[in-house]
């Protein structure tokens, strides 16, 4: 039988992307003419291919792709000239994947976010805490969370997300219901 939930880190770049009020539209425009996506109004992600982008505060947005955040920098920078600041995340930020029936059950331990699927669903994103730390969370389907925290956090991320991995498979083995 699978694990009820998993948890583990990804790697990712990560570039951060704030337009001024004034120039928000061409950023929006240039955009998706190059990327071949919009970027999604207000807490939602989009994506195409290998870029995805989720917003998390007005003309401000998150991208990730795989790879050097360097390279993710200029390639968002290229594409968006004077409409845009671009400024890569990747050495700020440390990404973890959390899956299984029971990621909500999981992160519901230590987010006070509602992430029922009826108001977190795919798609979503939020910056909120976890365990008090402020992270960027998002998901890319019902039972798959991606989560990017501070790197001064990440080792205590860590410790609390093992204790609740733990604390989240053995309620679901005493019947608990992990959906």
């Amino acid at each position: 039988m699978p694990d009820a939930v998993t948890a583990r880190p990804f790697e990712t770049g990560f570039a951060a992307i704030v337009a001024p009020r004034s120039r928000a539209a061409a950023a929006r425009s240039r955009f998706a003419e190059t990327f071949g996506f919009a970027l999604p109004e207000g807490p939602r992600l989009a994506r195409a291919g290998d870029l995805m982008a989720f917003g998390i505060g007005v003309d401000h947005w998150v991208a990730a792709a795989p790879g050097d955040g360097w390279a993710l920098e200029r390639r968002l920078a290229d594409a968006l000239g004077e409409t845009a600041l671009v400024t890569d995340q990747t050495d700020a930020r440390e990404g973890f994947r959390i899956e299984g029936p029971a990621a909500r059950l999981l992160l519901e331990t230590g987010c006070s976010l509602d992430l029922h699927a009826s108001v977190f669903p795919a798609g979503a994103a939020a910056v909120t805490e976890i365990a008090g730390m402020p992270v960027w969370l998002w998901t890319e389907d019902a039972a798959s969370f991606r989560i990017a925290v501070s790197r001064s956090y990440a080792e205590s991320f860590a410790q609390w997300l093992d204790h609740a991995v733990a604390s989240t498979r053995a309620r679901v083995a005493a019947g608990e219901r992990a959906a």
